[in-house]
């Protein structure tokens, strides 16, 4: 009987859709290796629920999230009810408690915890991973028998980044195609204020495509920012292939989140922005390491400001160059290989 994945996490405008996409990479990589995947989760928007059934995944909607007790109620019975023995149960989001930890290893199966920085006193799991490259900076409380993997060598990217993956990729001489992406809900508008920056500009070659996410409430404010743009421009909904967008562009500007380090490990030179507190160490990484511009938080900067450094970095294609190096220097796109290796080799 093939070995079952049992991935538990959330998508809504709070949240985002970036715990559930990067647990979809991981699932494709399980069944890839003959196992079977089942999402539970409180899964708001419906392209992202037919996104997970369209790879093959079952899927179980959850009302109600930890510390709700109906959560994991949920989780165990069909658990119980489950005939398959042989397999793993992940849990990704910041509301998993420990004592939801213990439900989940005291059922008999093995637990795999993603975490981004380290906000738990103590984690229980037979694994822990941080997929992010600076997870070695952080300390984690856990048991002698908790195998961490730590660090961008696990960094959970789907198939479609690795295959598309150009090594040594060339610099536009005068770069004008840019990637405008922040995350799944955006819930402050930031793709918003990234329009501006780009009308500040003021330039008609641009070619500019925009991924606002299925959960995004401010479809409709992009659509009447963009009616004045003397550039072409894109809005793109529920897109389900970002790599060949990655592959056309010159540069992104990106939320700071995981989308950084598909667009690192495909060699995209990137402005950054903070929306999130766990986005900080992302943004600061990224630009010590030379493979972004840390605009820092989203309501600290001005279009205006965002335009100029538009300008400089578009116009220099040996900085853009030197960035797309950097950024596959830190991610190489293999990371769910390794995962789920350890994964089925510590069963």
């Amino acid at each position: 009987m093939a070995p079952l994945l049992v991935i538990r996490a959330d998508a809504d405008v709070a949240i985002g859709s970036g715990h559930v996409m990067r647990c979809l990479a991981l699932a494709r990589e399980w069944q890839e290796r003959g196992g079977k995947a089942v999402f539970w989760g409180r899964i708001s928007a419906g392209p992202l629920r037919a996104r997970i059934v369209a790879e093959g995944c079952q899927l179980h909607l959850l009302s109600a999230s930890h510390p709700d007790p109906a959560d994991c109620a949920a989780v165990l019975v069909w658990q119980r009810e489950a005939h398959e023995q042989s397999g793993w149960v992940v849990l990704d989001g910041y509301h998993f408690s420990a004592d939801y930890h213990d439900a989940i290893r005291a059922s008999g199966w093995p637990l795999l915890v993603i975490d981004d920085y380290g906000h738990l006193p103590e984690y229980h799991a037979d694994i822990l991973l941080n997929p992010n490259a600076y997870a070695g900076e952080l300390t984690y409380n856990t048991g002698v028998e908790t195998l961490r993997l730590l660090g961008a060598r696990y960094a959970l990217l789907r198939r479609e980044f690795r295959v598309a993956r150009e090594e040594n990729r060339i610099a536009a001489p005068r770069g004008h195609r840019i990637l405008v992406t922040m995350g799944g809900a955006d819930q402050n508008n930031v793709c918003g204020r990234v329009v501006d920056a780009l009308l500040a500009m003021d330039r008609s070659d641009l070619e500019v495509k925009i991924v606002s996410g299925s959960l995004n409430p401010h479809h409709q404010d992009l659509v009447k920012r963009l009616e004045k743009a003397p550039f072409d421009a894109e809005l793109m909904v529920t897109v389900t292939e970002m790599a060949p967008l990655m592959q056309w562009a010159d540069l992104a500007i990106s939320a700071a989140g995981s989308t950084c380090w598909e667009l690192a490990a495909m060699g995209v030179p990137m402005l950054v922005t903070v929306l999130a507190d766990n986005q900080e160490r992302v943004a600061a990484y990224l630009e010590a390491h030379g493979a972004a511009i840390n605009l820092g938080w989203f309501d600290g900067w001005q279009a205006n400001q965002v335009a100029d450094v538009l300008e400089v970095l578009l116009a220099d294609q040996e900085q853009r160059g030197r960035m797309a190096g950097n950024g596959q220097g830190v991610v190489d796109g293999m990371g769910c290989g390794r995962v789920v290796e350890m994964m089925l080799s510590t069963r």
